[in-house]
């Protein structure tokens, strides 16, 4: 492969173009298996940069809205920076008259046509006017024919005029106020997803806190000079109206410093009274509460509630139909002065949504660098080293590898704070695995703060020796412990303890099993494949527990006359001597590792 095969493979794997991608791995002459493993690597790259764009664009708009001056030039940047983030052939932001009972457009981006940039047309009809009615979101992926969408004539030829075939709208509304729409559109057949339908949302929201926003600026402007004559009064007013809009500016600026503890405070400050945030997993315990966020979520919009303690006002933090928590003042808000507690409550939405997308792009960062150690991908070397001091390991300090069996949905941070040190932790391989940057045995501390919840928890470890090369050993020694536990029952196992079958299974998992191990229990095997019996279990257990057949037959859960039937059956296979002669140790070892084998599988 030439420098400037490889040169083109590494600008396509980074730019996520599939046309320069084939090309490249072409060029390159890679083999299938390469080749496929280029396209998951720029797959990988394509999800990343998606992720990072949703956030620039949140972060981009919140910026705009904390320094606004011009309302349109915002809009603009909105419709721009939707059709980036999205990658539809254009966007649109409409605005409603509800004078007229219209809805026209105001700004796009990617608009071919004069006709289509400045359409007006009734509330309720098209995808336009149907998502400016309020209602819901609105989608279709063949716009004039679809059916289920009230069409004009005059408008459906504006349509076809512009070659648009999809489009997707949200409403934009604050505190109830239908303000109207946000869009985007293609020239081809799409059925948007789940993941598209939440990006525009969020940034409809934005949209929306942005006209609110202008509106009230332009309220304060008209104050200013209608209450000039009256200056003791006008003072009181232009004061209110200027610290909610310094209240707006100081949101954005904490959404921008990820600092929920700040929104809460401000809130707290309007309003003169203590303010909660519970969970979406949080439980009330006042079913008069429990029911007013019910339909707080469904509203959308501040709830009055009476509680033990008190009168309180609650607001649902809510981006893209997804509930990210409630918003609790204590104390009764008339609705006039509700404004406050809603922008609070749309911004710790977008937080959280912000907090969960970076947390997703951290956790399958740290799952592509542990998959990457674990299966040898990785060479060791500087890429390495700098790829794990990134996630706060340093690789030149003791690694310790688990392998963690648990049945607890939430157990990724269960087992970071527990392993007190900083770690690489993902689902790999059926399992939990981490890496963790510590030399004192931790598996036992990990075990004992899943166990509350998960009695049935199991962990298996290994020390990783010399360098970063040693991480696929320590985790094939890791795994093997885990699978003994599951078949000999037990909590925690070191893999380096386990001797000589543990060798033998490690070898195993490399490939490098030397053949012969499991020859002296291959009449048994196939005998129980022949005849459904089996003898293997039988066996294996026998020369588990040595001379005691009761504790044997209770393990197999069989009567003891029955194993000495089995047992008899295994010597007319075997001969008289397997449970004692010179061969007894390889077929314990054979057994074991045919046992080891099916409790993995």
């Amino acid at each position: 492969m030439t420098d400037l095969a490889i040169a083109r493979l590494l600008s396509a794997l980074e730019g996520g173009l599939p046309g320069d991608l084939e090309r490249a791995v072409d060029d390159a002459g890679l083999s299938p298996d390469a080749a496929a493993s280029a396209r998951r690597v720029a797959a990988t790259c394509a999800a990343a940069a998606r992720s990072r764009l949703l956030v620039d664009t949140l972060y981009d708009t919140a910026t705009d809205l904390a320094g606004i001056a011009d309302p349109d030039q915002v809009l603009a940047a909105i419709a721009q920076r939707t059709r980036a983030v999205t990658g539809a052939d254009m966007a649109y932001v409409s605005l409603n008259d509800h004078a007229t009972g219209e809805t026209y457009i105001c700004q796009s981006d990617g608009v071919r046509t004069r006709e289509y940039a400045t359409i007006r047309m009734p509330l309720g009809t098209g995808v336009l006017g149907k998502a400016a009615t309020g209602m819901a979101v609105v989608s279709t992926s063949d716009y004039v024919d679809d059916p289920t969408i009230v069409h004009l004539d005059p408008i459906d030829a504006i349509v076809r005029l512009e070659g648009v075939k999809s489009i997707l709208g949200v409403p934009m509304n604050v505190q109830g106020r239908i303000q109207g729409a946000l869009l985007i559109a293609d020239r081809r057949q799409v059925d948007y997803p789940a993941e598209t339908r939440e990006i525009v949302d969020a940034i409809a929201r934005q949209a929306a806190v942005a006209i609110d926003h202008s509106a009230r600026l332009a309220h304060v402007t008209a104050a200013l000079e209608e209450l000039g004559a009256r200056e003791d009064a006008g003072r009181a007013r232009m004061g209110a109206m200027q610290s909610l809009l310094d209240f707006d500016r100081r949101l954005v600026e904490a959404v921008g410093a990820r600092d929920q503890a700040g929104i809460v405070g401000l809130l707290s400050a309007v309003y003169d009274a203590r303010v909660d945030v519970l969970s979406p997993d949080d439980d009330p315990g006042d079913p008069i509460l429990r029911a007013a966020i019910t339909s707080a979520v469904s509203s959308g919009l501040p709830f009055p509630v009476s509680t033990p303690g008190g009168q309180a006002t609650i607001c649902a933090a809510q981006v893209g139909g997804s509930h990210h928590g409630t918003v609790v003042v204590h104390t009764a808000i008339p609705v006039a002065e509700r404004d406050a507690l809603e922008h609070a409550a749309v911004h710790l939405g977008l937080a959280a949504l912000i907090d969960r997308i970076e947390a997703d792009a951290e956790q399958r960062s740290q799952y592509e660098l542990l998959d990457d150690c674990i299966s040898g991908r990785a060479e060791p070397g500087a890429a390495l080293r700098a790829r794990m001091t990134r996630h706060g390991v340093d690789p030149r300090k003791p690694l310790m590898m688990l392998a963690i069996r648990t049945s607890l949905p939430d157990a990724l941070p269960v087992v970071r704070r527990a392993l007190r040190a900083p770690a690489l932790v993902a689902e790999h391989g059926g399992h939990l695995c981490a890496l963790a940057q510590t030399a004192e045995p931790c598996a036992r501390r990990v075990w004992a703060a899943l166990a509350p919840a998960d009695p049935d928890a199991q962990v298996g470890s290994s020390r990783v020796h010399g360098n970063l090369g040693d991480i696929p050993r320590a985790h094939r020694s890791a795994d093997t412990a885990l699978a003994s536990l599951r078949l000999l029952g037990g909590e925690v196992l070191d893999g380096d303890t386990i001797g000589s079958l543990g060798a033998l299974l490690e070898a195993e998992q490399a490939g490098s099993l030397p053949r012969g191990v499991r020859a002296p229990a291959l009449p048994l095997v196939d005998y129980d494949a022949g005849h459904g019996t089996d003898l293997v279990r039988t066996a294996w257990a026998v020369l588990e527990f040595g001379p005691q057949l009761p504790a044997a037959a209770a393990a197999l859960f069989i009567h003891p006359n029955t194993l000495r039937q089995r047992m008899h059956r295994i010597a007319t296979l075997l001969g008289e001597g397997w449970q004692a002669g010179a061969g007894r140790l390889d077929l314990h070892l054979a057994l074991r590792a045919l046992m080891m084998e099916r409790s993995r599988g």
